[in-house]
């Protein structure tokens, strides 16, 4: 595939067309002159881009990545290129989309964890009505924990990649004031839940920006193989994660893609290249190719 980089003074731009891969980013070594920084940018952008495939972007054949634009960039490619797997039956459930293709297919009896709710339960309400059984998390929405339905159990419990009944939540469009929560990891979860043994047929995750380390501790603690469908929301917002972290947030997601999780459904959110107000943002459902066990 030819690969063709378009510079703008410190501006990498990017569009995807058939036949070709374009990158979006933005340079933004703000001391450098915009000559040197075109310069530099051309360099960098032909040593990272030299004959890189759309499926090279997120698996381990991608060339060494050591900025953390370099990472950003890659990420959101992933986020805009097309799906790696083609699910034929697909249906709407509430605000996400479940994959009813074999052996991949959700269907009684079934266990559901949702984690990021913020009142709006179209999601856990539309699994129960498949027949799945659906716990639903959210420290944030000064709840307790109750039974919303039959098939619905809400628990005013956070998810992370630790322990602590005394987390001071970060400040955000959800949290304006200060909050000490419950968190939990997913393996503490599920024992605690007495599902340490079960399959979780669908494991849904928007936690704002709190992804990262929930996913790293799911790897750490090898729970990934037990997960048939995987949906989640990722975020880097403008000040947080660190983009000193980017490049291992990179790692990390393109690790999974070596688990076996796989998009069937991508919905990039809309982005902010400005340097002060950086903002990528997605949606990605995926099957698990590498799940065995039968619910």
């Amino acid at each position: 595939m030819p690969v063709r980089c378009k510079y703008v003074l410190g501006f990498v731009l990017a569009i995807a067309i058939p036949g070709n891969l374009y990158l979006v980013f933005t340079y933004m070594d703000l001391n450098l002159s915009p000559v040197t920084s075109t310069l530099q940018i051309s360099g960098l952008c032909r040593s990272l881009l030299k004959e890189i495939r759309s499926d090279q972007v997120i698996n381990a054949t991608t060339p060494e990545v050591t900025e953390w634009w370099q990472a950003a960039a890659l990420i959101y490619w992933s986020f805009v290129s097309p799906v790696e797997y083609s699910c034929k039956n697909m249906i709407s459930v509430g605000n996400w989309h479940l994959c009813q293709d074999d052996p991949y297919a959700v269907k009684p009896p079934c266990l559901v964890y949702s984690f990021g709710i913020a009142n709006d339960f179209s999601f856990d309400d539309a699994m129960g009505k498949i027949g799945c059984e659906v716990h639903s998390f959210d420290p944030s929405m000064h709840k307790k924990d109750h039974r919303r339905n039959d098939k619905v159990m809400f628990h005013a419990t956070g998810l992370s990649g630790v322990d602590s009944d005394t987390f001071e939540a970060r400040k955000d469009m959800y949290v304006s004031n200060k909050q000490l929560w419950k968190i939990r990891t997913l393996k503490t979860i599920m024992k605690e839940l007495g599902h340490e043994h079960r399959v979780l047929d669908v494991l849904k995750i928007d936690v704002e920006g709190h992804e990262w380390a929930v996913v790293k501790n799911i790897m750490d603690d090898g729970l990934f193989k037990n997960i048939r469908q995987f949906y989640l929301e990722w975020h880097l917002f403008p000040d947080w994660p660190s983009k000193s972290a980017y490049v291992s947030l990179y790692e990390l997601y393109a690790k999974l893609t070596r688990l076996g999780l796989t998009a069937f459904r991508k919905s990039p959110h809309p982005h902010n290249f400005n340097p002060g107000r950086f903002n990528i943002q997605g949606d990605n459902n995926y099957i698990n190719l590498n799940f065995t066990r039968n619910a």
